[in-house]
């Protein structure tokens, strides 16, 4: 079994200017091989996505608008995020929907 590695410098500096998690698994075919992709690669992306928007920014977005698909991206997918940041995303979506609730 391969592990899916890369050097391709061009490819991170894109991804340092705007983190895409579906372009990231694209490069490295992994919508079909997303366990073959090494842990130093997993570890790049968390280094460019935290680097892009800090923890605190990021959960303020979300508060204001809860958004799943960024939630997975930033943590690399769903077998990466830990249940403590499944608490808090659960805390956020309800937060936000009480809000909506009030509104309508």
């Amino acid at each position: 079994m391969t592990i899916l590695q890369s050097n391709d410098d061009g490819f991170w500096q894109q991804m340092e200017c705007r983190p895409d998690y579906a372009a990231f698994l694209a490069h490295f075919d992994g919508f079909k091989n997303y366990r073959l992709i090494s842990p130093e690669i997993w570890a790049r992306w968390e280094e460019v996505n935290c680097k892009f928007e800090s923890d605190a920014a990021f959960w303020l977005r979300m508060e204001r608008q809860p958004d799943l698909q960024a939630l997975i991206g930033r943590y690399g997918g769903y077998p990466r995020i830990s249940p403590e940041t499944w608490a808090r995303w659960d805390e956020v979506k309800e937060m936000f929907q009480a809000r909506r609730r009030q509104v309508e």
